[in-house]
């Protein structure tokens, strides 16, 4: 068995850093989460949805991120956008009760009709009246 040449073991190793350095977490970071929530808190919504909506695009899979758009959204009476948002929120994180109550008030502002079925698959469907 012949042993790699030190070009090829430097070349290999720059091609693994270079892989490396390209994954990106899967969540964001608690300090990350903590400074929308605080932007959010503090009344600085046009930080707080700048933040959101980079956590979205980042971390499309994380459900808080979505959740505070809903939120704003619904605050600034973007309500079609605030029912994308928590749809995105609830279909991430079914169990979570405050979204489901966000997306609910939300459709109702609409004079949609909401039902759901919170069986094992945490499904909900739309239906507009």
């Amino acid at each position: 068995m012949k042993l790699p040449t030190k070009h090829q073991i430097t070349k290999g190793s720059a091609t693994l850093k270079t892989r490396i350095s390209n994954i990106s977490p899967v969540d964001p970071s608690p300090q990350l989460l903590n400074s929308l929530l605080g932007h959010y808190q503090k009344g600085q919504y046009s930080n707080a949805e700048k933040l959101a909506k980079f956590i979205t695009k980042n971390f499309p899979k994380h459900p808080f991120g979505w959740k505070v758009l809903g939120v704003l959204y619904g605050q600034s009476s973007r309500r079609s956008e605030a029912v994308s948002a928590n749809q995105k929120a609830a279909e991430f994180s079914p169990q979570d009760a405050e979204v489901h109550n966000n997306l609910g008030n939300t459709l109702k502002k609409l004079g949609r009709v909401e039902l759901q079925n919170l069986g094992i698959r945490g499904q909900t469907i739309y239906l507009k009246n």
